[in-house]
């Protein structure tokens, strides 16, 4: 799915600046590629939530905001290889940002792809 159409569709519901929409599809594009190497398919209400989920991620980046790690008992409910797989792709975004990611940043990723793997 294009980053653009998602970005779009974004914006009906949120404000996303423009500076905005440039942080979220590279980030974007990262899941694409995620999501291509895996073979998974993706509905469009559950893009746009991962992109709502990864605006937020994107302005916690830019204004130096981290996210507690809170106790992840339900993250033994998930995927340990879908929890690293979202550290790696968070990591790539923030390689030049200067900005280390949570374990909860990385568990909630998680999450979106452990549903888009049930067939979202």
């Amino acid at each position: 799915m294009q980053t653009s159409e998602i970005i779009h569709e974004l914006s009906q519901h949120t404000e996303v600046q423009a500076g905005e929409q440039a942080r979220l599809d590279e980030v974007l594009t990262l899941v694409n590629e995620y999501l291509d190497r895996r073979s998974l398919t993706v509905a469009k209400e559950r893009y746009v939530a991962i992109a709502s989920h990864l605006l937020a991620f994107v302005r916690r980046v830019e204004n130096r905001e981290f996210l507690d790690d809170k106790d992840l008992a339900m993250s033994s409910d998930i995927d340990a290889r879908l929890i690293e797989d979202s550290r790696n792709l968070l990591q790539t975004y923030c390689a030049n940002r200067n900005y280390s990611i949570t374990d909860t940043e990385a568990f909630l990723l998680a999450i979106h792809f452990a549903v888009c793997e049930q067939g979202c």
